[in-house]
């Protein structure tokens, strides 16, 4: 069963059109990624489906109701996170949602036990007293969440929600969406590369240009990406630690140390001795890699609990997803994001 069906569904903003007849069914209880690059129009779907913007043609059908006829209803039972959004910066943590919970008509008698409750699931339970200016912004993205959970909603529809965290976080934002679905959520997310929601996602679907590449489920859809690919890492850290953990992930091919992380040379009368590493300085390595998506999230859980301290983990872009995105190897022209 399908929670949303979408018929040539699209959005123009002064006659030039940023998304283009969309057609794309998500299925009930799914972790839907829909993945583009910048000016895709990602953020322009997810808007359609919170009822922020009206249709310019087409249609949506949401849990049995229009998105042109039944905005209000739909508006009822969709919780929507932004990939940026204000706050009252002034305000605690607690009072944050509370106040949300009493936009969404949320009674006075229960509003306490449901800030608790949405505190606790996103792990905010013991910065409630905090300014929300006091958070960090992968605390914000999660504070933001637990907005869009208020009302208590059936369809959940996240922008970009792994961007501008560190990898710790983007693990942490997994487990709580995969939670979330446990609990009888739908999701739907965007992302611009497909190894940010590698192993994530039950359904994928790939829009550039405005216009909807593939879609379907997410084994289905990764197969048509490039197998063999490069992923980078940097990291603080030991690089023996870092590789040992590389080379134990079954689609490891090759691993190459790009940057051992010594920054200064010997002077004069240290010619003779060896420089030691330095914990401080990042490190790149590059490892060959045919794995799956999945295995390649595997593979950041291992780098995670290594030890070391992981900045960044990459594919290198002309792989993967710009075989699929760039079809005839174009660069993506922003339409409208």
């Amino acid at each position: 069963m399908s929670i949303i069906e979408a018929v040539d569904l699209g959005k123009s903003y002064a006659g030039r059109a940023c998304l283009y007849q969309i057609n794309l069914s998500v299925p009930s209880g799914a972790i839907y990624g829909v993945v583009g690059t910048y000016g895709a129009g990602k953020t322009t779907l997810l808007k359609l489906l919170a009822t922020l913007i009206t249709p310019s043609t087409g249609d949506a059908i949401v849990n049995g109701y229009s998105l042109v006829g039944s905005p209000a209803r739909i508006r009822r039972m969709v919780g929507y996170m932004p990939q940026r959004f204000g706050v009252y910066s002034y305000m605690s943590v607690e009072e944050y949602i509370s106040f949300y919970a009493d936009c969404q008509g949320v009674p006075t008698s229960e509003r306490a036990a449901l800030v608790n409750d949405l505190l606790q699931l996103v792990d905010l339970g013991h910065r409630r007293q905090d300014e929300v200016s006091r958070l960090t912004f992968a605390m914000k993205q999660r504070l933001s969440l637990a907005r869009a959970l208020t009302n208590d909603p059936q369809l959940l529809l996240l922008d970009e929600p792994f961007s501008g965290v560190d990898p710790r976080s983007q693990v942490e934002m997994r487990e709580l969406i995969r939670e979330l679905q446990n609990m009888g959520k739908t999701i739907v997310l965007t992302a611009s590369a497909s190894q940010n929601i590698a192993g994530l996602c039950t359904d994928i679907a790939i829009l550039s240009r405005g216009e909807l590449l593939v879609s379907g489920n997410a084994p289905g859809v990764q197969s048509l990406f490039h197998q063999h690919r490069t992923i980078a890492v940097r990291f603080f850290g030991n690089v023996d630690i870092a590789t040992s953990a590389i080379k134990h992930n079954a689609g490891v091919q090759d691993i190459k140390v790009i940057s051992h992380g010594l920054d200064v040379g010997p002077t004069s009368d240290q010619a003779e001795a060896p420089l030691p590493a330095i914990a401080t300085v990042l490190k790149e390595i590059r490892a060959s890699f045919t794995g799956s998506y999945g295995e390649a999230s595997e593979l950041l859980r291992l780098l995670m609990r290594s030890g070391v301290q992981v900045v960044s983990f990459n594919e290198e872009p002309e792989t993967a997803d710009a075989l699929l995105i760039y079809p005839e190897g174009e660069a993506d022209t922003p339409a409208a994001d």
